[in-house]
């Protein structure tokens, strides 16, 4: 638990001073446990039906697919770790080791590693060997990414004290700019989308600190499609001596931790058994 002193408010330069020194603490820590939250938000595009009954079937016909959408979702996600939650989003759990430039997390039957310079996403429990990395690594939103960004806050103003994973947190809103975020990087950071440039210079981003600590980002970008991104941090040098890096991990994917396999892996095992 942080002292009552690290929750004391403060603001401006100073505040952004303090996360990017817990920014600096976080990258050289040996590991963390994560939880990372991606969610899809489209922007619904203006538009007017036409009158008459062209207009009212056209508006149930676009009612109707959301609620088809929605359904196959559910569908699609009533056995695996995302059951319950709405379409577009994802969760998923997993550790990284900043100091060594890696991670590896789950989202239930899909998985994402990164290590070696080399961000491999796939099917949980494959191998690498059976894969070919992503050609661009690195990519805005991910873990790393994410934990560089914050080298580069320019101001931060308080936004009260919260809870997060058992440890009381300050939450602060910052700017960052996105040239001396990547400049404090080795390999640099790809920029997200923005409509203009000057927009670098100042990216919102919010960020919770214990002190010591980076405990949780959030951050949105995109023009239409927004991709609002959180990830938490907790844990700090929780024991990753036994984790395999040679294949994708498997924390929250059916089969694994006594959750039962999708019923079509059920009837190949049956099926091969009869053979």
């Amino acid at each position: 638990m942080p002292e009552s002193s690290d929750l004391e408010p403060a603001g401006g330069v100073e505040a952004a001073r303090e996360i990017v020194a817990c920014a600096e603490r976080t990258l050289g820590a040996a590991s963390a446990r994560i939880e990372l939250r991606r969610e899809l938000r489209v922007a619904r595009a203006e538009w007017s039906a036409p009158r008459g009954w062209r207009g009212r079937v056209l508006r149930l016909a676009v009612r109707a697919a959301r609620l088809m959408t929605s359904a196959a979702w559910r569908l699609a996600t009533r056995r695996s770790a995302n059951r319950g939650l709405r379409f577009g989003q994802m969760l998923g759990e997993g550790i990284v080791e900043p100091a060594r430039d890696r991670y590896m997390i789950d989202f239930g039957s899909f998985a994402e590693l990164h290590a070696d310079g080399k961000t491999f996403g796939g099917r949980s429990g494959r191998p690498l060997q059976a894969l070919r990395p992503w050609p661009v690594p690195g990519q805005v939103g991910d873990v790393m990414w994410l934990l560089r960004l914050l080298p580069g806050t320019a101001d931060a103003s308080p936004e009260g004290t919260e809870t997060t994973h058992g440890t009381a947190c300050r939450r602060l809103a910052a700017h960052v700019d996105m040239q001396r975020a990547s400049a404090a990087s080795a390999e640099g950071l790809a920029p997200p989308q923005v409509g203009r440039f000057e927009e670098l210079r100042a990216l919102p981003v919010t960020v919770w600190i214990d002190g010591t600590h980076i405990r949780r980002i959030r951050f949105e970008h995109g023009p239409l499609a927004r991709n609002l991104t959180t990830l938490d941090l907790w844990e700090f040098g929780v024991p990753a001596g036994g984790l395999d890096w040679s294949r994708l991990p498997a924390f929250r994917s059916p089969g694994s931790a006594g959750e039962p396999a999708p019923w079509y892996q059920r009837v190949l095992r049956r099926l091969r058994r009869l053979q």
